[in-house]
Parts: C-alpha cells; sequence; structure tokens
C-alpha cells in the first residue's frame, strides 16, 4: 500500500514541474494563459487555469513544463466568447492500483524458454 507521504511527494513533483499553461483553439496555436493557483490536498493536486484569451472554441487545455512538454492534458468542447472568461480545473489525484493478473515470467515465450 502507497503512503499518504509518498502520495503527498508525488503530488508535489507534479506540481513542482508546472511551469506554464496554454488554450488551443480550434484552427490556432496554442496561446498560454494564467495558472490562477496549484495546491495540495492531501492525495490530490488542484490547478485552476484562467483562459480569459482568445474567442472561439477551446479544443484542449495544457500544463507544460519548463521545456514545453506537455503534462497533462485536457481536451475540451467548449465554445469561449470574447465577454466570458472560462475557468479549467485540474483535479489529480494519485491511487493505487493491484494489478489482479500480473504477468508470470514463468509463461513469457521467447528465445530463452522456447
Amino acid at each position: 500500500m502507497l503512503s499518504e507521504y509518498l502520495m503527498n511527494n508525488v503530488c508535489q513533483f507534479i506540481k513542482d514541474e508546472i511551469k506554464t499553461a496554454v488554450v488551443v483553439f480550434e484552427g490556432k496555436d496554442p496561446e498560454e494563459v494564467q495558472i490562477i493557483r496549484k495546491a495540495i490536498d492531501e492525495d490530490t493536486l488542484k490547478v485552476l487555469v484562467n483562459t480569459s484569451k482568445g474567442v472561439g472554441t477551446i479544443t484542449d487545455i495544457r500544463l507544460l513544463d519548463e521545456k514545453g512538454n506537455v503534462l497533462i492534458s485536457k481536451p475540451k468542447g467548449h465554445i469561449k466568447t470574447i465577454d466570458h472568461g472560462v475557468i479549467s480545473t485540474f483535479w489529480i489525484r494519485i491511487v493505487e492500483e493491484e494489478v489482479q493478473n500480473p504477468i508470470s515470467v514463468f509463461e513469457l515465450k521467447g528465445a530463452m524458454n522456447g
């Protein structure tokens, strides 16, 4: 079982990696938007992004690291007008999932075991 300490550390690592956010409107290049807040609540990372810029159909909102790599992507289909901003939330919960049928090395087939 993963400890609360480990789950919190994983959330903290992801939080520290997130440097910028971008919004993608249909047919347009990604545009940087404001990260309002990044917070950790036990095993959950909460990120709020203000997509106040741009107009049109939002096709994706992305959280990026310092090199511009996509860490988390949230495809959307919302239509944004000029007179309204959109606050997008990312809630990422770290959970443990036990694998019910793990692969047995004795069942693998290859050059060494015929």
